[in-house]
């Protein structure tokens, strides 16, 4: 409450809240003087300018096309679509695409081909598949990841033989979550639910990105096999998990898989300083499969303060000994 007429009055005693109750029997007004909580510290105490927050940001999103995306602001259980005009100036009709029951934590698109899939998870733990042509679920699961902050990252590919024209092949989804568990997932989409096909146990560390590609022999047409580039954030790891050759359509369930050596290790670590630990952030594979750049940053453990950042490109080896020396990317 601030009187127009006294502009000089001090918050400290005028500072408040009014709040004024109608009594719908007798029709009289009622109102009283109720305290004023700041959950935040004001500028007095921090020494920082309040933030004014008029609109949430923009924390995932995903390109479908050059005119389509989908995305989610920060802290909402929603996914968003829109269409994106030419005009500069003009503003996108945006509508609801999907709905978690907690906030968003993740989007992914396939890209392996014509994209027509997103996958999603939230911060419960749920994972959920939509059809972008109608925004059909077609898999779900409630609880794809344990731990606090539930899913924190998911990739997503459609399994196509090169003369197929139409995306009905199955889709695969790989997660990432605090667990320090990344599980592979094929969408049932008749019961509208996802099954998981396996589990690979990379650490005790939750995983901070996570990326699924498909590849083909070229000494065997009709098998295929697959990698997964995973990250973690805390013990400052990143890995890359190899499967075996499976028949091209739905079989990645018989697959066995296995830790693909990097720089003759297992797992390539980051180090910080002394007293330093190192997050993994982000990962990008080349379209090639053969190339992984990873970025990380470098935390002081006691003051919490990123004190290095650092962006690393690293190429796989090729395996010359076996069926897949002369793959290319599904």
């Amino acid at each position: 409450y601030y009187r127009g007429d006294h502009l000089k009055l001090d918050d400290e005693n005028w500072h408040c809240l009014t709040v004024s109750r109608r009594d719908p029997k007798t029709g009289k007004f009622t109102m009283e003087k109720v305290p004023v909580y700041h959950i935040v510290d004001d500028e007095k105490k921090t020494g920082k300018k309040k933030r004014v927050v008029s609109a949430r940001d923009v924390a995932h999103f995903e390109f479908i096309d050059d005119n389509q995306i989908v995305f989610a602001q920060r802290n909402s259980k929603n996914i968003l679509y829109a269409e994106l005009t030419k005009a500069v100036h003009s503003p996108s009709q945006v509508y609801l695409f999907g709905k978690h029951e907690n906030p968003v934590s993740c989007l992914a698109v396939n890209a392996n081909s014509k994209i027509d899939i997103v996958a999603s998870g939230a911060t419960d733990g749920s994972l959920f598949v939509h059809t972008i042509k109608d925004g059909k679920k077609v898999g779900s699961c409630r609880r794809a990841h344990d731990g606090e902050g539930g899913v924190k990252c998911v990739s997503v590919v459609r399994e196509m033989e090169e003369e197929e024209e139409e995306s009905n092949g199955d889709i695969i989804v790989a997660s990432g979550g605090t667990d320090g568990i990344v599980r592979i997932w094929i969408v049932d989409s008749d019961n509208i639910r996802l099954k998981m096909l396996c589990r690979l146990d990379n650490g005790v560390s939750p995983i901070s990105c996570v990326s699924l590609k498909y590849y083909k022999s070229s000494s065997s047409p009709s098998l295929s096999f697959a990698r997964i580039f995973v990250g973690s954030s805390n013990e400052g790891t990143f890995r890359v998990w190899k499967s075996t050759l499976f028949k091209s359509g739905g079989d990645i369930k018989n697959a066995d898989w296995s830790v693909e050596l990097l720089q003759n290790a297992v797992a390539k670590r980051l180090r910080g300083n002394f007293n330093n630990s190192v997050n993994v952030e982000s990962c990008s594979v080349s379209k090639d499969g053969r190339s992984v750049a990873f970025s990380s940053n470098g935390v002081n453990s006691e003051s919490d303060v990123v004190e290095k950042s650092i962006l690393q490109v690293m190429s796989l080896k090729r395996d010359t000994s076996s069926d897949n020396s002369e793959e290319k990317q599904q």
